[in-house]
């Protein structure tokens, strides 16, 4: 096999859903009392305990809510077939919807913000459906930004924890100790153990897992900056139009 070529990944079937006490009672069974696992779970509930009865929400702060809390925050999200076509179908409209929607801003800008019907005896104001076309037409260049995504990589146990791992080291858990409860975690969901292979020593000397951290943040940073580029430039282009319609009023 020539060396520029890679091998294709494994891919797993998505293990089946638990509910939230299988799960609870799977972690129990895998993780001892007085282990390092359960000794950075227990770190990073503390510490999401004050942080709910520092806002007064007593209910969010008892150790179940919070286990529940780790519980959605790793549990595997996917859509469904059917679910999957219907996101693309409305990705497709919506990019379709888009070039009209700015080529009839286009013409409405070309006219005066009031003009007349054929007939002559009705004028009509454009200003209002203006506003509500530039707003909508944001709407959705911001909901292609973060939906059309035609080479995302298919989803695998660290795309369901990244964002649980990383909140687990923003609360001074240590990497090594973060990466094994996840490991825990996960296969309280019913991940294998070659799935799983990914939170093991090896893979942490390689830096597999804070390459997929960066990447994965990398992409939610940079739809992000994409989104409030977009925003920066609406309000810009909205400052100028208010001032060109100021101007024409004087």
């Amino acid at each position: 096999m020539s060396p520029s070529k890679k091998v294709a990944k494994k891919k797993y079937p998505l293990p089946p859903p638990v509910d939230f006490e299988t799960w609870k009672l799977a972690l129990a069974r895998c993780i001892g009392p007085r282990s390092n696992e359960a000794m950075a779970l227990q770190h990073w509930a503390e510490g999401r305990a004050a942080y709910y009865t520092m806002l007064g929400e007593t209910e969010e702060a008892s150790a179940d809510s919070i286990l529940r809390y780790a519980y959605f925050m790793t549990q595997p999200k996917i859509p469904s077939g059917v679910e999957k076509k219907k996101v693309e179908a409305v990705v497709r409209k919506l990019r379709d919807l888009l070039p009209g929607m700015v080529s009839a801003l286009g013409g409405i800008k070309t006219c005066n913000p009031q003009i007349l019907a054929e007939d002559g005896l009705l004028p009509l104001d454009l200003s209002g459906l203006t506003v509500l076309l530039e707003e909508a037409a944001l709407g959705v260049r911001g909901t292609l930004l973060l939906f059309d995504r035609p080479y995302e990589r298919s989803p695998d146990v660290l795309t369901y924890c990244v964002v649980f791992l990383s909140e687990l080291q923003s609360k001074e858990v240590s990497e090594i100790e973060a990466l094994s409860l996840c490991r825990l975690l996960m296969k309280a969901h019913g991940f294998s153990d070659e799935e799983l292979e990914v939170f093991l020593r090896h893979s942490r000397d390689a830096g597999t897992v804070r390459k997929r951290r960066r990447a994965a943040f990398g992409k939610v940073l940079k739809a992000s900056e994409a989104y409030f580029e977009l925003m920066r430039q609406h309000n810009k282009m909205s400052r100028i139009d208010l001032t060109l319609f100021e101007r024409k009023q004087d």
